[in-house]
This record gives C-alpha cells, sequence and structure tokens, in this order.
C-alpha cells in the first residue's frame, strides 16, 4: 500500500506478522521494522508471555 507519493521515492507500509515495515522503492534502499506489541484493533497482547 503506498501512503506517501512524493517526487523521489514512494514510501510503502505493509504487516508482516507482528512487525510494520516502512520501506522505499529502491533496491535495497530504505527499510524500518518496527515491532506491534498490541493488536492496533482489540489490544491484545502480540507477544508471547515468558
Amino acid at each position: 500500500m503506498a501512503v506517501i507519493e512524493a517526487e523521489d521515492p514512494r514510501i510503502f507500509i505493509s504487516i508482516q506478522g507482528a512487525y510494520l515495515q516502512i520501506f522505499n522503492e529502491d533496491y535495497p534502499g530504505f527499510v524500518e521494522n518496527i515491532k506491534i506489541k498490541r493488536c492496533p484493533m482489540c489490544g491484545r497482547n502480540l507477544e508471547e508471555e515468558k
């Protein structure tokens, strides 16, 4: 899903498992992975209990 379209480059956001991934269209380019700790819809903990 493209969320920002600028002249150069476009930025994309995707959800991969328990991670929010932000990246651009250049290869290898910029990639940032942010761990999601709680479900944004229900608030359920996504991390395993230790």
